[in-house]
């Protein structure tokens, strides 16, 4: 009967840790003893209550590994958000991304693409060093494409199994791809593989997520700022044209002596106009 009592509470704790992550690791242990003394009251051999004491507490210290992920997660976003505001091209945020997501030893082997909008093309722009850098990809060829259309993410559990996937000199045999999209935009996708089979579930899958929208955000905020900059690039080049439009006419103002009263009053009038402009 013990025995069985105690796989019976083993079983439903594990439940209790996976289905409420959030709760505090104090209430964990709580439960964790008033099992075990519900169950030294059946139990009357000194061994067999030694064995239940150290089965019951085994979730224990489950729970307590569980608890240090999320924490890991948490301080890899964080490092990379105060990274990425350093980053002036979508190149470097993509490096930068990648070097704090191999912090984790099971995302170490990850690559980003990106949509280059005018050959239509996929360019894979950072990768773990094994993977070629620059290396393009035709609309449709690969599972990247494929992430890319339809925005979700892909999982496969045997890349020999589908038909799409492309082999990386990595000799993937599972990988995870995220869409790299924010506000309807989409920048590209984010890829994750491994030489073991069945490597990724569906918790990765969540994890990536979160990460892959961070940095679609990085992605468009450096979007946004190298458009405003072009723009205010264009508009010092104007008002240089403008400037220079406007010393050649007051040039020629001053050297038409030979005009009439009339045309040098309309001139004077020119150059006031063109005082205000440049102001």
């Amino acid at each position: 009967l013990p025995p069985i009592m105690a796989a019976c509470a083993l079983f439903f704790f594990f439940v209790f840790v996976e289905c409420t992550p959030v709760r505090p690791l104090w209430s964990l242990f709580a439960i964790e003893i008033m099992l075990f003394f519900s169950l030294a009251i059946f139990i009357k051999d000194p061994l067999e209550s030694g064995a239940t004491l150290l089965l019951v507490f085994i979730p224990g210290l489950y729970a307590c590994w569980r608890r240090r992920y999320p924490k890991k997660i948490f301080r890899m976003l964080n490092d990379f958000s105060q990274d990425a505001i350093r980053q002036v091209s979508l190149e470097s945020i993509s490096f930068s991304s990648l070097t704090h997501l191999a912090e984790m030893d099971r995302y170490k082997n990850a690559y980003i693409q990106l949509w280059d909008k005018e050959k239509d093309e996929m360019v894979l722009v950072a990768g773990n060093p094994v993977y070629e850098n620059g290396l393009r990809f035709q609309r449709g060829r690969g599972v990247g494409w494929r992430c890319f259309q339809s925005g979700r993410a892909v999982l496969i559990m045997d890349t020999s199994r589908d038909l799409d996937y492309i082999p990386s000199p990595l000799c993937a045999r599972s990988c995870v791809l995220l869409p790299l999209v924010v506000g309807g935009r989409r920048f590209g996708v984010l890829g994750v593989e491994s030489t073991s089979l069945r490597r990724f579930n569906s918790r990765d899958v969540e994890v990536l997520s979160l990460f892959a929208a961070f940095i679609s955000f990085a992605l468009q905020t450096v979007e946004t700022q190298q458009g405003m900059t072009q723009a205010v690039r264009q508009q010092k080049d104007v008002l240089k044209e403008k400037d220079a439009t406007i010393a050649s006419l007051k040039k020629m103002m001053e050297s038409a002596v030979w005009l009439d009263s009339a045309a040098a009053v309309k001139l004077q009038e020119a150059d006031r106009v063109c005082d205000n402009t440049q102001d």
